[in-house]
């Protein structure tokens, strides 16, 4: 598997001509499940189709047409020759859509005849989230499919040890009972992916920030009293305890109280540097999150942490 060599931005949203057509062959089958077909052929399809008709497509209920040549039209450009961002875009609704698609449409199984019905729909000719997620690895795609939270959704990667970082964060933090700080963490990635950097470092910090005052609860909980507390323990390196503080320092002044760019600063250098923190705050707070989970896994009695805003 390979992945791109270069820094975050233009590059890793570039997919190949044969991602693209893979991705694209995907979407279509789903939709199509025949080559014969003229109009889509499920009731779930049909549901995420009209969806993005007005979520992606920006158009009202009453333009949307069935037609597959029609719906060729409007996603086939996109696929091959769109910017990446966007493909991703609809396959994230797609995948959320087609979970809640099939959930009411087992609601129409109550009824014996809703349940004749059911069965005899065409069926798809596989699973999409599956496909998906073998495609992304096939071609070395920087993106893969994260099923953790039970919802499935594409998180951007630059390289295999990112990967790991985040699959090992997203398991290790709810198996020792650090749940809020995994939602935090899902928040991170979903507005990474929406490109808000500043949301991103925000969630990340207060990923870690919930592991550590579910561990050291303190008069005022924040991740600085906390880490100041857990330094006392002596069970975590004093300088790491520092480090620590220093991210969560970096937050409040950087990102929380706003941080003034340079005037020399081009629009796309000001993205380019929002990126690569957003990137970097991420990972950090992940791993110091499991550092943190797995240092006391056998120490106090923790309670779920809620921060209110």
């Amino acid at each position: 598997m390979s992945y791109p060599t270069s820094q975050r931005g233009a590059e890793l949203d570039t997919l190949t001509p044969e991602a693209r057509r893979a991705l694209w062959s995907i979407f279509y089958h789903q939709i199509a499940h025949h080559s014969n077909a003229k109009n889509v052929r499920t009731r779930e399809w049909d549901f995420v189709l009209r969806i993005l008709n007005v979520i992606f497509l920006g158009k009202g209920p009453d333009e949307y047409d069935s037609c597959l040549k029609t719906i060729s039209a409007q996603y086939k450009p996109i696929f091959l020759e769109g910017d990446s961002n966007q493909i991703i875009r609809i396959l994230q609704i797609s995948m959320e859509r087609i979970i809640e698609a099939k959930k009411l449409a087992n609601r129409d199984c109550i009824s014996f005849l809703g349940f004749l019905e059911y069965t005899a729909r065409p069926k798809p000719r596989g699973n999409f989230v599956r496909l998906l997620s073998n495609t992304f690895n096939e071609f070395g795609m920087p993106y893969y499919v994260d099923l953790s939270s039970g919802k499935p959704m594409i998180v951007s990667i630059s390289n295999p040890v990112e990967k790991d970082s985040i699959q090992r964060t997203l398991s290790v933090l709810p198996e020792n009972g650090y749940s809020s700080a995994n939602d935090h963490f899902h928040k991170a990635i979903a507005l990474r992916n929406k490109k808000d950097w500043k949301g991103c470092i925000n969630e990340s910090i207060q990923g870690l920030e919930s592991v550590a005052v579910t561990i050291k609860e303190t008069s005022k909980p924040t991740l600085g009293s906390a880490i100041a507390a857990i330094r006392k323990d002596n069970m975590v390196h004093k300088t790491l305890c520092s480090a620590i503080k220093a991210v969560w320092d970096y937050t409040n002044t950087a990102t929380r109280h706003g941080k003034p760019e340079k005037n020399d600063q081009t629009p796309d250098q000001i993205i380019a540097i929002n990126r690569k923190e957003a990137d970097l705050m991420l990972i950090i707070c992940m791993k110091f999150s499991v550092y943190l989970a797995e240092t006391y896994k056998n120490g106090p009695k923790k309670k779920k942490y809620l921060r209110f805003h």
